[in-house]
Order: structure tokens, then sequence, then C-alpha cells
């Protein structure tokens, strides 16, 4: 699976946990429209109903939530920037 945790299906990606980056996945599209990520062990690991767009990009926030808490974002005091000017 790509590192971004998204896969692709008929242009259009759908995020899957992020703790299965770099793992295989099985993905099974049933006639109910929806489509299913298994991981290695074919454990539901994510459900999503199909889109009907194209080139769309459709998220569950859960999915990435380690991500985002890993991000470390830097702040300082902006007059540090008024003595380089």
């Amino acid at each position: 699976m790509p590192s971004d945790a998204y896969i692709d299906d008929r242009t259009n990606r759908y995020s899957v946990p992020s703790r299965l980056t770099g793992e295989s996945v099985s993905i099974r599209i049933g006639l109910d429209n929806t489509l299913r990520v298994y991981d290695s062990q074919d454990q539901l690991a994510a459900s999503h109903t199909l889109s009907d767009g194209s080139h769309q990009w459709i998220l569950e926030p859960t999915h990435h939530r380690a991500l985002y808490e890993t991000v470390k974002v830097e702040t300082r005091d902006l007059s540090c920037y008024a003595e380089v000017a």
C-alpha cells in the first residue's frame, strides 16, 4: 500500500488506517456499492461507499489521526522576523 495511506480505485482515492502503510491489503467491492479493505489477517480495516465522481479523495479522519498526532509544528515569536528585516 502507498505510504500516504490511501488506495486507488477507479480514479478515486480512499483512506485506510495509517497502521497499514507498507502492508499488503485486500480490496473487495460489494454489490452494495461499498469498498472494503482487509488487512493481512483478513480483518476488515476500512469501509467506504464508492464515490460517484472521479478524481475524488475520500477520507475517514480517524484513519490518519496517528499521523496528525506525530506532526510537530515549531512556533516562535514573530519578533524574531522583525530583526531580519
